[in-house]
C-alpha cells in the first residue's frame, strides 16, 4: 500500500499508519522472541528453532 498516493486516507490515518509501520520490527521481534505461545507448551517461538542460543550477537539484534 503506498501511503502516499491513497487519497482515501486522512492525514490522521496516514499518521497512524507509518506508526504502525515504524513498530512493525519492534513487535514481531516481541512476538517471536518474548512471548510465550500456547500452542508450542509456553515456549517463545524462536526456542522452538533448536539454534545455539549462546550466540546473541548473530541471533537477538
Amino acid at each position: 500500500m503506498n501511503i502516499h498516493n491513497n487519497a482515501r486516507l486522512t492525514f490522521r490515518g496516514r499518521e497512524l499508519l507509518v506508526k504502525r509501520i515504524v513498530e512493525l520490527p519492534r513487535w514481531m521481534h516481541y512476538y517471536n522472541w518474548h512471548r510465550q505461545h500456547a500452542e508450542i507448551d509456553y515456549q517463545c517461538p524462536i526456542n522452538t528453532l533448536g539454534i545455539n542460543m549462546n550466540n546473541l550477537l548473530a541471533l537477538h539484534n
